[in-house]
């Protein structure tokens, strides 16, 4: 069995990994010319994996992180803001949380954005059947906490997935040429991570 792991963002990335995490390669999400979500190009790309898979004589298990979705109604959005509360300590609010739930809330991920991020997760989805793969979901929280005994205790989570990916993976570069950290790659090494330790059981 191998391994391809995903996040599913504009910017994503795909990683084929050996379920010891040896990572056989890794792809950008496939855009168009326009810098948009590309079914045609993303397809291309699952058919060269499937043939590297086929070359291996190996089946293919995808796990791609779980969208967060838009809080349909106030008592929803009061139910998550009470959570956070209730999960408070000494007076300290996650505030990981208050920023995953302001992410869902901001104007540039209003609901016009929401239903596009989930027509190509949606698309992705299906082009993953079509191949005949089977696939599993994860929501950001959950792989997050399993690379947690890897990270360093940061301010952001993206940071702490950088620093948990850096140590799982000490020789491959995390970081464009002018210093930035490649986002879509460390998530979809800690949604690996994850689905590695998901698929042992």
């Amino acid at each position: 069995m191998l391994i391809l792991s995903v996040d599913p963002g504009l910017f994503g990335h795909l990683v084929l990994m050996r379920p010891c995490g040896e990572i056989i390669k890794d792809w950008p999400m496939p855009l168009d010319k326009a810098k948009k979500f590309c079914p045609r190009e993303t397809w291309k790309l699952l058919t060269e994996i499937d043939l590297i898979a086929a070359d291996q004589f190996e089946d293919i298990t995808v796990c791609i992180e779980q969208l967060l979705t838009l809080p349909s109604d106030r008592n929803q959005l009061e139910l998550m803001v009470n959570d956070i509360e209730a999960k408070s300590k000494d007076g300290k609010h996650d505030q990981d949380a208050f920023d995953r739930l302001n992410k869902q809330l901001k104007r540039k991920d209003g609901i016009l954005g929401i239903r596009t991020q989930s027509v190509n997760f949606g698309i992705l989805v299906g082009q993953f059947v079509a191949q005949g793969w089977r696939y599993i979901t994860v929501m950001p929280r959950i792989w997050q906490a399993e690379i947690k005994p890897f990270s360093e205790p940061r301010p952001t989570a993206k940071l702490r997935s950088y620093d948990a990916a850096k140590k799982l993976y000490p020789n491959l570069t995390l970081e464009t040429k002018r210093g930035k950290i490649i986002d879509g790659l460390v998530d979809a090494l800690g949604i690996g991570y994850y689905a590695r330790q998901k698929l042992k059981t």
